[in-house]
């Protein structure tokens, strides 16, 4: 009985790794994590102490907790080490992972471009393998129709044919993005302009916009003067979006920081 009531803290701290590495992304989850932070601190501090106290192994009930400790704390050094960076963001790491991406990022907008009915629009993204936002909007439609998660997933095969993808189609997208590692595409058929969206870090949004045409000074200096804009290249412009709380745009220093080192054009 003692060992089944020391469980209950382990098995709490390995729930709330696990839910860091399936869904540390997901907003819903980190508020809730967040407010459950002093709970999860007694838990922690009951483990560790369960944990000294089974060090000298004398029974299958002490293992059973030492042993569950010393898998919490390389459990949660594993996220720190190979999942969390995925869930970080940067002008620098979106510099590195563009660069690394640049073409197939061009591929993908052209294959759409290529796939979808005239002047059809379509704002797509993936989680965990399903769609989670699918807008569509076809060329005679006065406003987009607008789709999130449960409905996204659910009604994706008659969304596909409002735009004109066939269900090859749309998995080939998803695998294209899977194979970038980012998430989403945002873009209108015929348009010289593309949104892939790369990563979701709390509440904000980053993404690449990538242009199809030379820019005009007006539209350069735009993208300099508006903190929710870097822009990279002439071709590539990096975006962020915020959420319903915290900030709407990269910070000042960061974006000064940024293009110090690395001038647009």
């Amino acid at each position: 009985m003692r060992t089944v009531l020391k469980s209950i803290p382990m098995l709490i701290i390995t729930a709330a790794i696990l839910l860091l590495w399936l869904h540390g992304d997901d907003t819903l989850i980190f508020l809730f994590l967040f407010f459950l932070i002093p709970f999860l601190i007694v838990c922690i501090i009951a483990s560790i102490i369960f944990m000294f106290k089974s060090r000298k192994l004398a029974s299958t009930g002490q293992m059973v907790i030492f042993f569950w400790g010393i898998f919490n704390i390389l459990f949660f050094v594993a996220y720190f080490v190979f999942g969390r960076p995925n869930r970080q963001c940067n002008p620098d790491i979106m510099a590195e992972h563009y660069e690394k991406y640049a073409n197939d990022m061009d591929e993908l907008v052209a294959y759409v471009d290529n796939a979808l009915e005239d002047s059809a629009y379509i704002t797509l993204e993936f989680y965990n393998g399903q769609p989670s936002i699918f807008h569509v909007q076809a060329q005679n439609d006065s406003v987009a129709c607008g789709n999130w998660n449960l409905d996204a997933a659910m009604k994706q095969d008659s969304l596909r044919g409002v735009v004109g993808l066939t269900k090859e189609e749309f998995e080939h997208i998803r695998e294209c993005l899977d194979d970038m590692g980012c998430i989403g595409i945002c873009m209108t058929q015929g348009q010289k302009w593309a949104d892939i969206w790369f990563r979701r870090v709390g509440m904000g949004k980053y993404s690449y916009k990538l242009y199809y045409y030379p820019k005009s000074q007006e539209e350069k200096q735009y993208l300099l003067d508006h903190g929710e804009y870097i822009p990279y290249s002439d071709k590539v412009t990096f975006v962020y979006g915020g959420g319903v709380l915290g900030p709407q745009r990269f910070s000042k220093e960061q974006k000064d920081e940024f293009l110090r080192k690395h001038k647009p054009w």
